[in-house]
């Protein structure tokens, strides 16, 4: 749901380029201005919610935003989404986390810029296509190997490093902290 969005959105607002989806993520600030979005086609699991919700930063809901506060709006709401759902789970954005981002966004720098100021941590990358299956095939692997009586640690060690794409940007935390309660 999360790529076939913006995707949509990219059309919509973007002249269906991801240059330009870019440079709108460029254009605009960080935090939005207040404006917030949040895009769901179809149903999610968590949240439980369908449609487009966008909020203005007086808190009221509006029925559009110009195309470069909508991009912005998209790929700030689901990484901002994403953090309160992993810290509704217990999870804790530390000093130390470090995020691996895979698939389609993990080759927009941009896209993984907001998302590294949202978490306020590093994010990195793997140069391999259909990272779900590798991690698979390094599961099974390890099942092979005896599961528990050899560490996931060692069935990985040989796996390619990632490598650093994205680091928060200073101030960063303040703007999102202040915008995550909304």
């Amino acid at each position: 749901n999360g790529s076939l969005m913006r995707e949509k959105i990219r059309d919509k607002s973007a002249s269906r380029s991801w240059s330009k989806f870019s440079k709108a993520l460029q254009s605009t600030e960080m935090g939005n201005g207040g404006n917030l979005g949040f895009y769901f086609d179809v149903m999610e699991i968590t949240p439980e919610i369908i449609g487009c919700h966008r909020f203005n930063a007086e808190n009221h809901k509006v029925a559009a935003f110009p195309g470069d506060v909508e991009v912005r709006a998209l790929i700030e709401g689901q990484f901002m989404a994403k953090r309160i759902h992993a810290e509704g789970l217990g999870y804790r954005v530390m000093s130390k986390t470090k995020i691996l981002a895979t698939g389609g966004a993990s080759h927009n720098r941009d896209i993984l810029q907001v998302l590294a100021d949202v978490f306020g941590a590093p994010v990195y990358v793997i140069d391999t296509a259909n990272s779900a299956c590798v991690g698979s095939a390094y599961r099974a692997f390890h099942g092979l190997e005896g599961g528990r009586d050899v560490p996931f640690s060692e069935v990985v060690k040989l796996a390619p490093n990632p490598s650093l794409a994205a680091t928060p940007s200073l101030g960063a935390s303040q703007v999102y902290e202040a915008l995550l309660p909304q």
